[in-house]
């Protein structure tokens, strides 16, 4: 088994909620509000499981012996730097919007 782990941020597995459009569009004005209250609350309660759950297994991990490294801000920006195409390409196809959308959420998260 691997002895190290670095932070370097990159993977971030949300749980995504799903419903079908047959099955959205079917509901009243009033339940799709409901619907996406609900939706909205459960995403934080999500968030907030899956940083605590990270937290909790870093913790497991360092008392079994694993060396955990951050990375350097420049380390990281070098990594940015390499696979800035990638991120280029892929922004076109999924909506430049989209993607600048998840970073300044992104941001807002490592700033708290």
């Amino acid at each position: 088994m691997q002895k190290y782990l670095t932070k370097t941020g990159h993977v971030y597995t949300p749980f995504v909620l799903l419903a079908s459009q047959k099955w959205f569009g079917s509901l009243s004005d009033e339940d799709k509000a409901l619907v996406m209250e609900a939706a909205k609350e459960s995403a934080k309660f999500q968030r907030e499981v899956s940083r605590k759950a990270a937290e909790d297994l870093e913790q497991e991990l360092v008392a079994k012996g694993f060396q955990i490294i951050e990375p350097t801000p420049e380390a990281l920006a070098a990594m940015r730097e390499r696979v800035a195409p990638v991120v280029q390409e892929y922004s076109e196809k999924i909506g430049v919007d989209l993607v600048e959308q998840a970073r300044a959420a992104m941001a807002a998260v490592a700033s708290k």
